[in-house]
């Protein structure tokens, strides 16, 4: 795997205190969808600190939704889903590239989790169970042009 085949996935509310941190331990070649509900600057700060590739979504759904509408978003062929609270540690994504094979939980030191999916052996029949209606239309707020 390399970090251009992954996609982190967070869903975010009012979350301008950690994404700094958040987005400074994610290297700049990993692709990160943001499903934002956020009343606060967090999009402001995210668009402010963040390169490409960013896309941010503006859905007011609850945090299971905003995670299949990132996945169903992503581009690449591997998923990382996380909170906007989470600091990666140095090390960590070499750890997740050195992953190869199935979807696994990656733990990091303290007491967090982090999943990753290889969305290549998701069948859609899998993705329908989870959600059969089909989420509603989101607005886009702003795709960083890669």
């Amino acid at each position: 795997m390399k970090l251009t085949e992954l996609t982190v996935i967070v869903p975010t509310r009012n979350e301008e205190k950690n994404i700094p941190r958040f987005l400074a331990s994610v290297p700049e070649a990993v692709e990160l969808i943001v499903v934002d509900a956020s009343e606060d600057r967090t999009v402001e700060i995210l668009k402010r600190e963040r390169g490409s590739p960013l896309r941010v979504l503006r859905y007011y759904g609850n945090i299971s939704q905003a995670r299949q509408l990132g996945a169903d978003s992503a581009r690449t062929p591997w998923l990382l889903f996380s909170d906007a609270d989470v600091e990666f540690p140095p090390g960590y994504f070499p750890r997740v590239l050195g992953h190869e094979g199935e979807s696994a939980v990656i733990p990091f030191p303290g007491r967090r989790w982090v999943a990753i999916f290889d969305i290549k052996s998701t069948s859609a029949h899998r993705r329908e169970q989870a959600f059969p209606k089909p989420l509603p239309r989101v607005q886009e707020s702003g795709t960083v042009p890669c």
